[in-house]
């Protein structure tokens, strides 16, 4: 069985509310094996397999202002995407989407 991905995003909540976009605001890292590209921007492109677990934790640079995970897509070899509210292979803990950890299992059916 492959190892869990854990994929860690740190948001400047600041200055994305600030300036209204997440862009140069959002820093992603992962522990891919799989040679994982862009680590530590807002382009991570995370490396799996099929049925590998991935669990993504979010973190608010800013400890005073909150922040969530609203939405996760999966992007396939055909820049296919599938959408959390389109499967049931995502799940957060609390089952809210104002949880700060989710955890997924990549779709059988998509191709490396």
């Amino acid at each position: 069985m492959q190892e869990k991905i854990n994929i860690n995003i740190a948001v400047d909540v600041v200055a994305a509310l600030s300036e209204q976009t997440l862009h140069n605001h959002i820093f992603m890292m992962d522990n891919s094996i799989f040679n994982s590209s862009c680590q530590g921007t807002s382009n991570l492109t995370t490396s799996c397999q099929a049925g590998q677990i991935i669990q993504w934790v979010i973190y608010a640079i800013d400890l005073q202002t909150p922040v969530a995970i609203k939405n996760i897509t999966f992007i396939g070899a055909k820049n296919d995407t599938y959408n959390k509210d389109e499967s049931k292979f995502l799940y957060n803990e609390q089952d809210n989407l104002d949880s700060n950890t989710w955890t997924g299992i990549v779709p059988w059916y998509m191709v490396p």
